[in-house]
C-alpha cells in the first residue's frame, strides 16, 4: 500500500509496523500538511475488529490530554476495488515500553517517571467516563524526550457500561498478563480500579524484568484471583520500600482497596522521586500478604525476610458486620415467611428453619470476610453461595431418586450439573444486582446468596405441590431468586466510597 492515498487526504509513505489487527502507516496528510499515523485493518470483513477500530476512535477522540495519543480522523476508503478501514492519529516518534524492556531493566527513576506521567493520561481518561482496560507495555509509547504516551483504547469502555459490544457480558477481554482480577472474572461492569491494577502489573514488569504473573490462557488468569506475586523487593533489592508498598497496592485483589484513583499513585510516584523519599532502606521492609493467598516466588534470587509493615492491609474486605447480619435476617425472614404462608409446617418450625438460613447467611459472610484479611478476591463466589449451591444439588438428587421414575443414572447427572449451573447463575444475579443498584461486589454476593435461599424454598414448594411441574418450579424459583436477591440489595446498607481526589 505504500504511496496509496485514502479518501484523497492521506498518503501512505512508510510502514511503522504490523500486528494481528491490522497495519500502522507513517503518512502524511495532505489536506493539513502534517506527519500523521495511520492504522489499517488487516481484515475489514471482520464487522468486530471494525467495530473495535470505531471504539478506539470515539473514546480516544474523547480525550484531550498530552499523554493521551490524539485521535484525529476515522474512516473507510476503496482502494483497487477493495474496502480499506483506517484510523488516523497522531504520529508519536518512539517506541513502546515493550520494546524498551527488550534492551533490559530501565532505571528505577525512569520507572517512576514514566508510570506517573501514565498516571496523567489514565487520570484524564477515568475524569472523561473511559476504561482503557489494556494497559501493557505495548501501548504505551516513549519518545526521545523522556514524554510518555499512552495509546490503542481499542477495547475502552465508559466506565458505566455493562458488558462490551465486542464480547458480551461476562466474558474475559484483554491482555492476561495485565488483566485485573474483575476483568478475569468477566465482571458486568469494570471500573477505573482495573486500570491501576494493570498499571501495576506494567510497574511490576519494568521494575524486575516480566510481569506479576507470565504466561497467558486461563492458568494466568486464575493466578491473577488467588495469587499475591513475589514482593518487587525480592526480586530488585534497590526498589525503594515504598515503591514496592505502592506496587503491592495497586495489585490489590479487591479493586476498593486500590489507591483512590490515578491521581493520588502519580503524587505518590512524584514525592518517590524526591532525595528523601527515594533513598533505599533495608529489604526487610516489604509488603506481607495477606496468609490466605499464595504468594508467586521470585524467580531470581530467594525471598527476603519480610516483616509487617504500614502497607499491609489489616481490615476485611468483604461486607460489613451490618450488611452480613442484616442479609442473615431478610434471609430468615424470606425463607421463614414462605414456609409459614404456603405450608402446613407450624409457625414456630418455619420461624426456626428461617433463623437458621439466615445465621448460615451471617455467621458464613462474617467469617469469610475474617479470613479474608483483607484481600478477598471482590465478588468472587462466596463459600455460603457455593454451599448452598451444592446443598441444593444433593437434595435435586435425592427428591429425583426417591420420587421420580426417572432411571438413576439421569439422578446423578441432575444433581451433578445443578450444582456448578446454579454457581455460575449466582455471578450472573451478582452482576445484575450490582448493575442495578450500585452495590460493591461483597454486597451483591451477600444479596445474591440471600435470594439463593429464597429461590430454592419457592422452587422445592413447587414441585412438591399437587399442580407444580419441573419446568414450572424452576421458573418460580429462578424469578423468586432474583426478586428477593434485589430487594434484600436495596435494603442492604451502600458500601461508603474512598474519597476521590480529583
Amino acid at each position: 500500500m505504500h504511496g496509496t492515498t485514502l479518501a484523497g487526504r492521506y498518503r501512505l509513505v512508510g510502514l511503522l509496523g504490523a500486528g494481528g489487527m491490522g497495519q500502522v502507516w507513517r503518512a502524511v496528510d495532505e489536506r493539513l500538511g502534517r506527519t500523521v499515523a495511520v492504522k489499517v485493518l488487516a481484515r475489514p470483513e471482520d464487522e468486530a475488529l471494525v467495530l473495535r477500530l470505531d471504539s478506539e476512535a470515539r473514546a480516544a477522540a474523547a480525550l484531550s490530554d498530552p499523554h493521551v495519543v490524539a485521535v484525529h480522523d476515522v474512516g473507510e476508503a476503496p482502494v483497487d476495488g477493495s474496502r480499506v478501514v483506517y484510523l488516523v492519529m497522531e504520529l508519536v516518534e518512539g517506541r513502546s515500553l515493550g520494546e524498551v524492556l527488550a534492551e533490559g531493566l530501565p532505571a528505577v527513576g525512569d520507572v517512576m517517571a514514566w508510570g506517573g506521567q501514565i498516571c496523567r493520561g489514565l487520570h484524564a481518561a477515568h475524569r472523561a467516563g473511559v476504561v482503557h482496560r489494556d494497559i501493557k507495555p505495548a501501548n504505551i509509547l516513549l519518545t526521545a524526550d523522556g514524554r510518555v504516551k499512552v495509546c490503542d483504547f481499542g477495547i475502552a469502555r465508559r466506565a458505566d457500561a455493562l458488558g462490551h459490544p465486542l464480547t458480551g457480558t461476562g466474558a474475559v477481554i484483554g491482555t492476561p498478563s495485565y488483566m485485573s482480577p474483575e476483568q478475569a472474572r468477566g465482571d458486568a461492569v469494570i471500573g477505573a480500579g482495573s486500570d491501576l491494577y494493570s498499571l501495576g502489573c506494567l510497574l511490576y514488569e519494568l521494575l524486575t524484568g516480566e510481569p506479576p504473573f507470565p504466561g497467558g490462557g486461563w492458568p494466568v488468569l486464575a493466578q491473577h484471583l488467588n495469587q499475591v506475586p513475589a514482593p518487587v523487593r525480592s526480586r530488585r533489592p534497590e526498589v525503594p520500600a515504598e515503591l514496592d508498598r505502592l506496587v503491592a497496592e495497586l495489585l490489590r485483589k479487591d479493586p476498593r482497596r486500590r489507591p483512590a484513583d490515578a491521581s493520588e499513585v502519580a503524587r505518590r510516584l512524584h514525592a518517590l522521586r524526591t532525595p528523601a523519599a527515594a533513598a533505599t532502606v533495608p529489604a526487610t521492609a516489604v509488603v506481607t500478604p495477606p496468609a490466605h493467598l499464595r504468594t508467586v516466588p521470585a524467580a531470581t534470587s530467594p525471598p527476603a525476610s519480610t516483616a509487617p509493615s504500614a502497607g499491609t492491609e489489616s481490615a476485611a474486605s468483604g461486607p460489613g458486620r451490618s450488611a452480613a447480619w442484616r442479609a442473615g435476617a431478610l434471609t430468615g425472614v424470606l425463607v421463614g415467611g414462605q414456609l409459614t404462608l404456603l405450608t402446613a409446617v407450624p409457625g414456630l418450625l418455619a420461624g426456626l428453619l428461617g433463623l437458621l438460613a439466615g445465621v448460615c447467611v451471617a455467621v458464613g459472610s462474617r467469617m469469610e470476610a475474617r479470613t479474608s484479611d483483607g484481600d478477598q478476591p471482590d465478588g468472587q463466589g462466596s463459600v455460603v453461595g457455593v454451599f448452598t449451591a451444592m446443598l441444593i444439588a444433593a437434595a435435586v438428587m435425592v427428591a429425583l431418586l426417591v420420587w421420580s421414575p426417572a432411571p438413576w443414572w439421569a439422578a446423578v447427572l441432575a444433581g451433578t450439573v445443578t450444582g456448578p449451573v446454579i454457581v455460575a447463575a449466582t455471578a450472573g444475579v451478582r452482576a445484575l444486582v450490582e448493575q442495578v443498584l450500585r452495590r460493591g461486589g461483597a454486597e451483591a454476593e451477600l444479596a445474591a446468596t440471600a435470594g439463593l435461599f429464597s429461590g430454592a424454598v419457592g422452587c422445592a414448594l413447587t414441585a412438591a405441590s399437587v399442580h407444580g411441574s419441573v419446568a414450572g418450579a424452576v421458573a418460580i424459583g429462578a424469578g423468586a431468586w432474583v426478586a428477593s436477591s434485589l430487594a434484600v440489595g436495596a435494603l442492604l446498607p451502600a458500601p461508603h466510597p474512598r474519597p476521590r481526589h480529583l
